[in-house]
């Protein structure tokens, strides 16, 4: 059970009015030289900093469009949601295209208010995952003479790698680079068989004896 600030559960019990907030942090890639860049987006407006996981990090706000509801659920399932990213001119599309963001971790946590705007606790988090598709749509050229497009990036969450299967001979020599992890020692890999650029065969179908006892 994920614990909740205590401030916060207090604030809930008074059943006051609450505002909340969410706050998105995206790491991708960067095309021209493969390094990892980041980037807060908040459903709020302006810039502002906020202390998740206990680090400062700044997010922008007015990007934000659209944000999937997070349900809170027990037991694990692969879920996914929707982050509809606010109309950008194509010189902004254009920037966004230098950036891989697929299979790019993603994070977002809520931050919750009360009436007079002041953040009642540290933000928590409410997904963690990874950007499964990031399509661009162009709309047409406004009266403006600006062409604005949307993104529509598919969250998944983390729950998906264990629909991962394992490679099936992977030994406990490989199992143990991951600090000292050994939950391979004692696994037999030895009998395994692999198909190589080639077609698995069939098994052979076992004969019938027709003989008389």
């Amino acid at each position: 059970m994920r614990p909740t600030s205590p401030a916060l559960t207090a604030h809930r019990n008074q059943r006051s009015s609450v505002h909340a907030e969410h706050l998105v942090w995206i790491a991708a890639r960067n095309r021209e030289d493969n390094s990892i860049e980041t980037v807060g987006l908040w459903t709020g407006s302006g810039q502002r900093s906020f202390t998740v996981d206990n680090v400062v990090r700044r997010f922008n706000g007015g990007c934000i469009a659209d944000l999937s509801a997070l349900h809170d659920e027990a037991g694990i399932r692969v879920r996914r949601k929707t982050l509809t990213l606010a109309g950008t001119a194509a010189s902004t599309e254009t920037a966004l295209r230098i950036y891989d963001t697929y299979n790019a971790p993603v994070t977002i946590w809520r931050a919750e208010f009360n009436a007079d705007k002041n953040l009642l606790a540290a933000p928590e988090r409410v997904w963690r995952g990874v950007v499964e598709a990031a399509p661009f749509t162009t709309a047409a050229i406004t009266d403006d003479g600006v062409a604005l497009c949307t993104v529509d990036l598919t969250l998944i969450s983390d729950a998906w790698r264990l629909t991962v299967m394992p490679p099936l001979t992977k030994a406990a020599a490989t199992q143990g680079l991951r600090n000292g992890d050994q939950g391979r020692r004692y696994s037999n890999v030895h009998d395994a068989t692999v198909q190589w650029g080639e077609t698995q065969q069939a098994p052979k179908k076992r004969k019938k004896f027709l003989g008389i006892f």
